[in-house]
């Protein structure tokens, strides 16, 4: 008689806990579906970061180059004012043609400052380059290649939107320096 009635209040105790525990198992599943979509927006975050990353230092060694080839035209490269002349121009379309024609050194040099901007749009949003004296050192140049909200300069008050201050790298910023000799 005892075990009758045990087994009858243990049965009448039990009646529902197994909804109840498909229900704290769903949230404990969508509280892990949640957390692994947010590993996945940060991971796909971090490749576009990276590749834009090294896009801009592929560019920036790509300029690099172009100036070693070019010595005879390196102050036209390094006045800040070629680098802002209009928007790049597409190389079919950009006169003279430096690729089918012979240019001149300070020709070459705004045909190759064209091309690396040309390239800096797209690595990202406002992608751009510039280049100019490095603040720490008068006889190097400095390549800055950057993306997003960021500026290709070296600032000397603080702000957040240029890559450098005062020669140092801003960790807040979406850029590479590159120094030139």
């Amino acid at each position: 008689m005892i075990d009758s009635i045990q087994t009858s209040y243990i049965k009448s105790n039990q009646q529902g806990i197994g909804l109840v525990e498909v229900l704290v198992a769903l949230l404990l599943l969508a509280i892990g579906v949640i957390g692994f979509a947010g590993l996945q927006v940060r991971a796909v975050s971090a490749t576009n970061e990276a590749f834009q990353r090294g896009q801009a230092m592929v560019l920036a060694r790509d300029m690099g180059e172009r100036i070693r080839v070019n010595l005879n035209a390196r102050d036209f490269y390094n006045t800040t004012a070629n680098w802002q002349v209009g928007t790049p121009q597409p190389v079919s379309t950009y006169t003279p043609n430096c690729v089918t024609s012979a240019c001149t050194a300070q020709q070459l040099a705004q045909f190759d400052i064209n091309e690396v901007r040309l390239m800096a749009l797209a690595i990202g949003a406002n992608g751009q380059a510039r280049m100019q004296t490095c603040p720490s050192n008068t006889a190097l140049r400095c390549l800055y290649v950057s993306w997003g909200n960021t500026q290709p300069q070296n600032a000397t008050a603080a702000d957040s939107v240029s890559c450098t201050l005062n020669g140092s790298f801003q960790s807040s910023s979406n850029c590479i320096m590159l120094e030139t000799y």
